[in-house]
């Protein structure tokens, strides 16, 4: 899914579309998608290895 957004995230950043309500720039709001979307591979990961459940159990 995320190699699927980066092509329509690269043509709005060169045909430089614009947000009407908010008069942003469209591929800022690609980027904080694809941030997201990254962010949520990665914590995945982590969780899949049992990294971030040896975290929460070293706190308690």
């Amino acid at each position: 899914m995320f190699l699927s957004m980066v092509d329509p995230a690269r043509q709005a950043y060169l045909y430089g579309d614009m947000k009407l309500e908010l008069n942003l720039p469209v591929w800022i709001v690609w980027v904080i998608a694809l941030g997201g979307m990254a962010g949520g591979v990665v914590v995945s990961i982590l969780n899949l290895f049992g990294v971030l459940s040896a975290r929460q159990a070293n706190r308690g």
